[in-house]
C-alpha cells in the first residue's frame, strides 16, 4: 500500500486521478477535509473506524490528511511511502490563488497579497508540514529543520517533485505497475497576481528550496526499487513503524472526531450534522455518535461566535437540506409501508 500524504498545491490530484484510473477509486482512498465530510453523510466510516479487511486491498491512502499514523493501516512489510514538493516561488503563489478562491466562495471576501502574507504565508512551508506531520521520522528534533525535514524524507521511498513529475513518475510507474504518463486535470482559472516579487519569496523559503533543488537534480538511478535524493533508509523507516505501532492507542479515534467536526465546521456543515446525529443517529457511520456530537457542538459554538453572515446562512442552508432530505425518506417509508399492509394479508 502507498502512504500518500498530499502537500497542498504540489500536483497531488494528478497523481490521485491517475491512481484511481488505473486502480479502480475504490483502491484509492483520500483522506482529508472533503473525505471526512463526505464519508459522514454518506454513512461511510470514517477511515480511523473502517473495517480493516476494507483497507487491505487498497493500493493507496491519499490526501491532506494522512500522516505518520495513517502509516497504521498498512502491512508495514509492504508499505510504500511518496511525496511530491513544488518549488517555493510556484507553490506560495498557487497556494495564495487557492486561499483567495476558497476565501471568496466561503465569505465573498477578496484575499489581499497583505492578508495572506499575514494570514497564511509560512516559511519553508513544505518542511515545517513533513516534521510537523512526521514527528516520529526526525532523527534529532534538536537538529536545524532543513536536516529534519531531510531525516523524514530519507524514510519515504519516494520523493518527487513538481517541475519535475512527468519524468520522475515515469521512472517509477513499472514498479507501481502504472502506465508512466500523466494527465493533468485542475487549473485555476482568472489567476490573481500574488504582490510579491520571487526573490523574496525565496528569501524566507531556503530550506525548501534546498530541498527541492535536490529533488530536481536527482538522476533517479535507484528507481527500480525506490525514487529518493536523499537516500532510502530502509532500517529508519522499519524503526519509525515499529515505534508508531508500540504507542498506538484508542486515542486516534478521538483524533478522529477531533478533525472531522474542524472540517465540518470549516465547511459550514456543523449544524445539519448535529441536527442529522440528533434525528437519525442510526444513519451515521461512527461507533460513538453522542462522543461526536459533542465534539462537532463544542467546535461549532466557538466557530459560530466568529463566522460571517455568508458562513452562517450557508450553514442554514445545509441544515434545510438534510432536513427535507429526512422528510422525504421518512414520506417514501411510510408510502411502502402503507402500500405493503393493503396488499400483504399477514400484515
Amino acid at each position: 500500500m502507498i502512504i500518500f500524504p498530499h502537500i497542498p498545491k504540489t500536483g497531488g490530484t494528478t497523481l490521485l486521478n491517475h491512481f484511481q484510473t488505473y486502480k479502480g477509486a475504490d483502491n484509492v482512498l483520500s483522506l482529508g477535509p472533503n473525505s471526512r465530510v463526505h464519508r459522514f453523510f454518506t454513512s461511510q466510516p470514517q477511515l480511523e473506524e473502517a473495517d480493516t479487511r476494507a483497507l487491505a486491498n487498497a493500493f493507496c491512502i491519499q490526501g491532506h490528511g494522512v500522516d505518520e499514523t495513517t502509516t497504521l493501516y498498512a502491512n508495514p512489510d509492504t508499505i510504500r511511502l511518496m511525496v511530491v514538493l513544488r518549488s517555493p516561488d510556484g507553490h506560495t503563489r498557487s497556494r495564495f490563488n487557492h486561499r483567495r478562491s476558497a476565501m471568496h466562495k466561503k465569505t465573498g471576501r477578496i484575499l489581499t497579497t497583505d492578508l495572506f502574507m499575514a494570514r497564511f504565508y509560512t516559511p519553508d512551508f513544505q518542511c515545517s508540514y513533513l516534521v510537523k506531520k512526521f514527528p516520529s521520522f526526525v532523527d534529532d528534533p534538536s537538529a536545524d529543520l532543513l536536516e529534519q525535514a531531510r531525516s523524514v524524507l530519507r524514510k519515504f521511498n519516494y520523493v518527487l517533485a513538481t517541475d519535475c513529475l512527468d519524468d520522475q513518475f515515469a521512472r517509477i510507474a513499472p514498479t507501481l505497475g502504472l502506465p508512466p504518463h500523466l494527465t493533468r486535470k485542475r487549473s485555476v482559472e482568472n489567476k490573481a497576481p500574488l504582490d510579491i516579487s520571487s526573490a523574496d519569496i525565496l528569501a524566507s523559503q531556503t530550506r525548501d528550496t534546498a530541498i527541492v533543488n535536490q529533488i530536481a537534480a536527482h538522476a533517479g538511478a535507484d528507481a527500480s526499487d525506490h525514487f529518493n535524493p536523499f537516500g532510502f533508509d530502509a532500517e529508519g523507516q522499519k524503526r519509525a513503524l515499529t515505534h508508531l505501532k508500540a504507542r498506538q492507542d484508542d486515542g486516534i479515534f478521538t483524533a478522529a472526531y477531533d478533525q472531522l467536526a474542524s472540517c465540518l465546521c470549516a465547511s459550514s456543515k456543523a449544524e445539519s450534522a448535529l441536527f442529522l446525529l440528533r434525528k437519525r443517529p442510526d444513519a451515521v457511520a461512527v461507533k460513538s455518535p453522542s462522543l461526536l456530537y459533542d465534539t462537532i457542538e463544542r467546535r461549532w459554538a466557538r466557530t459560530a461566535a466568529t463566522a460571517s453572515e455568508v458562513q452562517l446562512a450557508k450553514s442554514k442552508r445545509h441544515k434545510r437540506r438534510v432536513r427535507n432530505t429526512l422528510r422525504l425518506a421518512a414520506a417514501a417509508q411510510f408510502d411502502t409501508e402503507n402500500i405493503r399492509s393493503r396488499t400483504d394479508p399477514t400484515m
